[in-house]
């Protein structure tokens, strides 16, 4: 999803996974009201201490999540997501892809991630601040596009090759519109699937 030259976002292996789920961290978003045999399941979303996210946007982000999950290609088993800054995600990014610098999404899935979404992925505040310089939108919009383009990661989309990348963001905006947020990867340019940024 990083724009920049070098960088990739795609799946990493399981084994490089880093633990992100903080058994302290209280965030598990669930949906009590729902049919147990329709629950979509539980979204964690964390945040490293040192990062600068104001509680009212981290709980729009797993309120915008909660209103995906029934729209999403495949139910959710579990899914963790941590923000992180700069330097947590370089050290990811290098024990996952051996490259040397921050990027915006990565994504594990979990062994024997099925037919029910598990995984986790983590998210950079910092690569978000650069990003949002160029578009209207704030840091919550650019933080929910990147999870849920970690989801679409887990259900087995992929953005390596240049029509892989127009349809999974072409995806990530259709979704965003259906729940009222509007597009935000190609704000204003519908769902062309032009790159945009």
């Amino acid at each position: 999803m990083n724009m920049t030259s070098n960088q990739t976002d795609s799946q990493a292996a399981a084994p490089s996974a880093p633990v992100i789920h903080d058994d302290r961290d209280e965030t598990a978003v669930d949906s009590d009201e729902a049919d147990p045999s329709e629950q979509r399941g539980v979204f964690d979303l964390g945040v490293d201490p040192d990062v600068p996210l104001r509680p009212e946007h981290r709980t729009w982000i797993l309120q915008q999540l909660e209103l995906l999950a029934p729209l999403l290609p495949s139910p959710i088993e579990s899914v963790r997501i941590r923000v992180v800054g700069d330097r947590s995600m370089t050290n990811m990014h290098i024990r996952s892809h051996g490259i040397d610098e921050p990027t915006d999404v990565l994504t594990w899935p979990a062994p024997g991630n099925g037919p029910r979404l598990d995984g986790d992925i983590a998210v950079c505040i910092d690569q978000g601040f650069r990003n949002i310089e160029s578009v209207r939108h704030g840091i919550e919009k650019e933080l929910l596009l990147y999870c849920l383009h970690g989801i679409l990661h887990l259900a087995g989309y992929d953005d390596q090759s240049e029509e892989d990348h127009r349809l999974m963001h072409a995806e990530e905006d259709r979704l965003l519109e259906s729940i009222g947020v509007g597009s935000i990867f190609n704000p204003g340019s519908g769902l062309s699937g032009d790159h945009a940024r």
